[in-house]
């Protein structure tokens, strides 16, 4: 709503994501709010008349302000769970900074971020931690949401976790691997089985990076490739790390009580899997309070294509091959993956040095997300139709299927809001939400220059 000037207004779409379905139509905005809505779904949603609706939904207002969008997407906007900026930046001023985040998600159609608890000096493990990082949250070019960060210092101890959700966090993050962060360790099973059962209780999720150390499978160091190529980092991180540490967990879990009524938003969510096979293993047991996010990055790119010392593809977990990634696509569309998150965290060039053992593990695209997850769902339908260059061709927006419309806004919208345990206000254009909304053309590619690209480092 902020990116218009106007308080009040009606915009109409041909083409509005409403739930799980398209619809044609239009609502009314009023301080923020979407206050009225009349929506037309089925063959016929672009032959809606303007002039009823508008009679229904803001009568006898001539004067009010139409944002007619014609076929374009109407969707809800885009929440990013998964974000690192660098404030209060301490030793780690020149990072990323909020102002740039957050400038870059708006432009990006991200209306809503969360940071993450490492990044910041001091990292974020405290009541005071939170409070602090709130304050600098005010003001940005979008909502600013806080993670609490999970640390062998606190998991045991209950009234510091408490004293997190009660200052604000929305939930918390653990690493079971280095991190990367000398002062924000790693947590192991003790701590998870100390923490859990807390957690559960101030019905709020906990994120985890899920990567475990396990036996390399080659030990002759001299036969490895050169740490310039991709190769070297597949084998430091391969999937099975991710495969041990999702097993850890759902042991841990089974181990919990059930959750209660008053605990239905608890759950334990596993960010940024890059194995198809963790997905897998994770939809065997949803019976358990677990969920799986992905990344931009895990969909669009291979390990196979990645040049050597182009460690601007480094981050963890690592890059897999190509047949692993349509997986991922796959399991995007049909809702196997709950949802996607940039895992922004860029770093000053000096950081990415060509070795890919010793450059900082991070991608720069909290304002690409949303293009390069439909541009994945688009070249998967080329790819399964074996007619890339129809596809490519599309000339009207009916020709593409509502369905990865859907699946774009339930990763990016709607599941998001859930976990942050705000969909009652967000993820959803209806009655009583937030007027947080974002239009794209999903026939238009997506090309920002340089100049045009918002982060402070790439």
């Amino acid at each position: 709503c902020g990116a218009f000037p106007h308080q009040e207004y009606v915009v109409f779409s041909s083409n509005i994501v409403y739930g799980n379905s398209m619809a044609g139509g239009g609502f009314h905005v009023r301080g923020g709010m979407i206050g009225g809505t009349h929506l037309v779904r089925g063959s016929n949603r672009a032959g809606f008349n303007k002039t009823r609706i508008l009679s229904m939904i803001a009568p006898n207002r001539p004067d009010i302000a139409i944002l007619d969008f014609g076929d374009s997407v109407v969707g809800p906007g885009i929440i990013d769970t998964h974000v690192h900026m660098n404030e209060p930046g301490g030793v780690r001023a020149g990072w990323e900074t909020m102002a740039g985040a957050t400038a870059a998600a708006a432009r990006g159609g991200v209306t809503m971020v969360v940071d993450m608890p490492l990044n910041s000096d001091p990292v974020t493990v405290s009541a005071r931690d939170v409070k602090e990082k709130l304050k600098i949250a005010k003001h940005q070019h979008v909502q600013v949401g806080v993670w609490g960060g999970l640390v062998p210092e606190n998991a045991h101890r209950p009234r510091a976790l408490r004293g997190m959700v009660r200052a604000g966090a929305l939930g918390f993050k653990a690493f079971m691997i280095d991190s990367g962060v000398d002062s924000f360790g790693r947590v192991d099973a003790d701590d998870l089985r100390a923490a859990l059962p807390v957690i559960r209780d101030l019905n709020v999720p906990l994120l985890l990076h899920a990567e475990l150390e396990v036996t390399p499978e080659k030990e002759d160091k001299e036969s490895s490739p050169p740490a310039t190529s991709y190769a070297a980092w597949l084998e430091a991180r391969p999937a099975a790390m991710e495969l041990r540490a999702v097993e850890t967990i759902i042991d841990l879990l089974k181990e919990l009580p059930q959750a209660t009524k008053s605990s239905l938003n608890f759950r334990v969510h596993v960010v940024h899997a890059s194995s198809a096979a963790v997905v897998d293993l994770i939809n065997r047991h949803r019976d358990l309070p677990i969920t799986v996010e992905t990344c931009p990055q895990y969909l669009m790119f291979a390990s196979e294509d990645v040049p050597d010392e182009a460690t601007e593809y480094k981050c963890a977990p690592a890059i897999r091959d190509r047949r692993n990634n349509d997986a991922l696509v796959t399991a995007v569309r049909d809702g196997r993956v709950d949802g996607v998150a940039s895992d922004h965290s860029p770093s000053p060039p000096s950081m990415k040095t060509g070795d890919f053992l010793d450059s900082w593990g991070g991608i720069s695209g909290i304002q690409y997300t949303l293009p390069a997850v439909w541009e994945s769902l688009v070249a998967s339908e080329a790819d399964d139709a074996n007619d890339a260059n129809d596809a490519n061709d599309i000339n009207d927006i009916n020709d593409i299927k509502d369905r990865d419309i859907i699946a774009v806004h339930r990763a990016l919208s709607d599941f998001p809001s859930r976990l942050l345990g705000v969909h009652h206000l967000k993820g959803r254009i209806a009655d009583g939400y937030h007027a947080d909304f974002v239009v794209w053309d999903p026939k238009a590619a997506y090309d920002a220059p340089c100049a045009q690209t918002q982060t402070l480092t790439p």
